[in-house]
């Protein structure tokens, strides 16, 4: 195997980025703005072997993966639809809809760290 385990981490990471969106319907242009990569290059990380993924789009990809894994073990792992309306609903704490937040690098450090915090108390 050729490269580092970052390079692999950040491959899979983008690959399960990707497949989240898919399971979860997120929306495509919301999914493009999140973690910076656009959709006409999804399937190429969905291969066995993908590129390696830009250092911006693999630390989003990371804290996104990371924030909707955290926000599976609060609403529980096989709900999705309890997922995807917290994702789309107005958040009164964050003062937006988590998944319009998310959409900039400061907004989706924010939600994850929120969805972190959550996660400790619960």
């Amino acid at each position: 195997m050729t490269g580092t385990f970052d390079d692999f981490a950040s491959r899979t990471f983008v690959k399960v980025a990707i497949r989240m969106q898919k399971s979860l319907d997120i929306d495509v242009k919301a999914f493009e703005m999140i973690v910076g990569l656009p959709e006409s290059e999804f399937e190429r990380y969905l291969q066995d072997v993908p590129p390696k993924a830009p250092s911006e789009v693999a630390n989003r990809t990371r804290l996104f993966a990371t924030t909707l894994a955290n926000l599976s073990r609060i609403v529980g792992e096989k709900n999705d639809d309890t997922l995807r309306s917290w994702l789309y609903s107005e958040n009164t704490t964050l003062h937006g809809k988590p998944i319009d937040l998310m959409q900039t690098q400061d907004g989706l450090t924010e939600v994850s760290e929120y969805v972190a915090d959550r996660l400790d108390r619960h």
